[in-house]
């Protein structure tokens, strides 16, 4: 990526300065430059099919979903599960892990730790109906499956929401898995000057609009909430309620060896 340059962008004033500050903590400053730029952001959290359960902010818990009664009726991806369930183990104290973050600082605390989030999980692995790894899956678990409660994105779900299918999707108490999107210009691109035009487009409140209309993510664009539809903004404020957005939890920079050892876990969980 090239090194951008801050005075092209005239409309970084739009933007919400925590995620200017998050964007740049994990990933988007290289060696001291500026090179990515915080464009959308989404959550992984809980999801479920309101006619058959309701749930109250603060008694959901990624553990809600290995209960005895959910046996073949969960669904999850197959690595961020991980994440999911070493909140949980962590928030009981039977596997402290620093909310999970001691993972990312070397390859023997993350092994020790998913060692024992591996034995948790394969123990109640006969909740799951199936593993998804795209936005189509969540529609699939939920409609066609039979899965009634899993651990999914927000966009998905909250659009099928939207349209009037019986799904919705909260902050479990351990705190939403989240990540943020970013834009870049790569360095051997030619059309340098219609890249920052569409930056600076990208951050009007009335771009990101469009964008969190149409796929149920989150804008990063100051004024983005007050042109969004009421079901849009519904959705929202029953995805993360009262202190669910100050106890979200960011994903952090990987390591090269992290997502080898992560998908070796993957691939065990997958196969046991």
């Amino acid at each position: 990526y090239r090194e951008l340059d801050e005075n092209k962008i005239t409309n970084l004033h739009n933007l919400e300065p925590s995620f200017w500050d998050i964007s740049g903590k994990t990933g988007g400053i290289i060696d001291g430059k500026r090179v990515g730029l915080p464009y959308d952001w989404g959550t992984e959290a809980c999801a479920w099919n309101t006619e058959k359960l309701n749930f109250k902010y603060g008694e959901l818990s990624y553990n809600t979903m290995w209960d005895p009664e959910f046996v073949q009726k969960v669904t999850c991806r197959p690595h961020s599960v991980f994440i999911g369930a070493g909140l949980y183990l962590d928030a009981i104290g039977k596997v402290p892990s620093n909310r999970m973050m001691d993972t990312y600082e070397s390859e023997e605390k993350m092994r020790k730790i998913y060692d024992e989030i591996f034995k948790f999980l394969v123990e109640r692995k006969k909740n799951i109906k199936m593993f998804w790894n795209n936005a189509q899956d969540h529609q699939l678990a939920f409609l066609q499956n039979g899965c009634v409660i899993g651990q999914t994105w927000d966009g998905p779900i909250l659009t099928l929401k939207k349209e009037g299918k019986p799904v919705s999707y909260m902050a479990p108490k351990e705190g939403a898995l989240t990540w943020v999107d970013s834009m870049a210009i790569v360095k051997n691109a030619k059309n340098i000057e219609q890249a920052y035009a569409f930056i600076n487009w990208a951050y009007t409140p009335e771009a990101g609009a469009i964008m969190a209309k149409s796929t149920g993510y989150n804008s990063v664009v100051k004024g983005v909430a007050d042109l969004l539809d009421d079901a849009t903004k519904k959705g929202f404020a029953e995805a993360y309620p009262e202190d669910a957005l100050d106890n979200l939890w960011w994903y952090p920079s990987e390591a090269s060896w992290f997502v080898p050892a992560r998908t070796e876990y993957r691939d065990k969980f997958q196969a046991a």
